[in-house]
């Protein structure tokens, strides 16, 4: 009995090992394919949850997320639904020759800010991140936000104002633009003036 078991293994062994391995041409041709997938990623408010539906998902392709693997529809399309807010998700794409990961794709799902276009937020739209944004990467809560609003008030009111530049009368300021120019043409008249008066009282006396 012990040897008829060892003769079906060695019978069926080439089949399995045969079996086991891959197609390595196929696997790069189904990367090729894989690279094709787009997705778009879409938020329900009533579940608060987001829905991910991968385009181009040809036949020999199947997708895997959260140990899961997916159907594909009829219109090469993988629907992955009642996605919580702030998962992080991976979806990896095999393909049918079992050769390994043909793609991955990352998504991290954002939180829905409630208070975004709210009367909560009016004046504060562009100057704090709970205001600004529809989808935040931390969960917006009412305490968050008054606590958001409140430093910012705090930093505003601890800011010093710059002080204002000195106002100068215009005869200041023509002064300082002008006054040592004025000053060396003064001085260079003297000189000039001293220098011609002595010639001329030597040409007066002959000298």
């Amino acid at each position: 009995m012990k040897r008829l078991i060892i003769l079906f293994l060695l019978l069926f062994m080439p089949v399995m090992i045969f079996g086991a391995e891959c197609d390595e041409k196929a696997h790069k041709d189904y990367i090729n394919y894989a690279s094709n997938i787009s997705y778009e990623n879409s938020y329900s408010k009533s579940s608060a949850t987001f829905t991910v539906t991968l385009y181009n998902v040809i036949d020999g392709l199947k997708v895997k997320y959260n140990k899961r693997y997916y159907e594909r529809n009829s219109d090469d399309t993988v629907t992955i639904d009642n996605i919580p807010e702030g998962t992080d998700m991976r979806i990896e794409i095999y393909d049918n020759e079992e050769c390994g990961i043909a793609k991955v794709i990352v998504i991290y799902q954002l939180y829905f800010n409630p208070f975004y276009g709210t009367y909560d937020c009016v004046g504060f739209e562009n100057k704090i991140r709970s205001c600004s944004a529809q989808f935040t990467e931390i969960k917006v809560t009412q305490e968050s936000l008054e606590d958001a609003k409140s430093n910012l008030k705090v930093i505003v009111q601890d800011k010093e104002p710059e002080p204002e530049p000195e106002s100068r009368s215009p005869l200041i300021e023509f002064m300082l633009n002008y006054g040592i120019k004025i000053l060396l043409l003064i001085i260079t008249c003297i000189v000039s003036i001293a220098i011609y008066s002595t010639k001329f009282r030597k040409i007066k006396h002959g000298i």
